[in-house]
């Protein structure tokens, strides 16, 4: 199996790479809307039935209902918890919404919730506090160094790419990182530079330059979540950085042992 990085050669290829990952998720969406069916996924995802099943009918009516149910507007106008929309769901499409289906989306979103949201949301708001003249300014940080490589992609059939031909099985993974770093797409791409965010910048040379939170059908959902959280962050709290107390050294304890009486 052919595996493609888009990455190592930022400054000799940068054109090429940007073209190959425009044609991927632009002509060939759909091809490479799938995500590798690897042995560890088929026991950690319920045998493919989650949500990194292939692309097709099942997979976009799980895609349909956590847009709906957990990532809509509407979803803060209900109080009812996650689980009971799911056991509701399950009663009136049991063949559907069995119980590996259910469990798989409660362990999707206890994933994100407490994985990658988490960890991008304590990126930005460390980025933030360092650079306090730049805190309003709030794109930036996810731009710089949060995300490395977006989730493996593969291709449901042959195809062609750049002129090359790719076969039907190849795994596709987009290096973030080198697209965000690239000077052909990003004026002085190592500085932290928010205002570029309020210019022209973002919005030239395509749609394929900034991607943090992936591209194409498989984009994710929970960079809503993720914009909120941080809009919340921003506007209700003031933050500033704590500098560590030097006169106080580090100190290690261990549980006392149990007296027996």
């Amino acid at each position: 199996m052919v595996l493609y990085f888009f990455c190592a050669w930022v400054h000799a290829y940068s054109p090429l790479m940007q073209l190959a990952i425009e044609e991927c998720f632009s002509i060939n969406d759909i091809i490479f809307a799938n995500r590798p069916l690897l042995p560890s996924k088929r026991i950690s995802q319920y045998n493919y039935t989650t949500l990194g099943a292939p692309y097709g009918h099942h997979w976009r009516n799980l895609r349909r209902f956590i847009a709906l149910e957990i990532f809509s507007a509407k979803r803060g106008e209900t109080s009812r918890p996650l689980i009971e929309v799911l056991l509701n769901l399950q009663e009136s499409e049991p063949e559907f919404y069995t119980n590996d289906v259910v469990k798989g989306i409660i362990q999707a979103m206890l994933i994100a919730g407490t994985h990658t949201t988490v960890i991008t949301l304590d990126s930005v708001v460390s980025q933030l506090i360092a650079h306090p003249e730049a805190f309003k300014k709030a794109s930036e940080t996810l731009r710089l160094g949060l995300v490395k490589v977006l989730p493996a992609h593969e291709s449901s059939e042959d195809c062609m790419v750049g002129g090359y031909h790719i076969p039907k099985g190849t795994q596709l993974l987009v290096k973030a990182w080198a697209v965000h770093s690239d000077p052909e797409l990003w004026i002085e791409p190592d500085r932290f530079k928010p205002e570029r965010f309020l210019q022209s910048e973002v919005q030239e040379k395509g749609g394929c330059k900034f991607i943090p939170f992936g591209l194409g059908r498989r984009v994710c959902l929970g960079m809503r979540v993720m914009a909120l959280s941080l809009g919340t962050l921003i506007q209700c709290f003031d933050w500033e950085e704590v500098k560590e107390d030097q006169s106080q050294a580090p100190v290690k304890t261990n549980p006392k042992k149990a007296e027996k009486s």
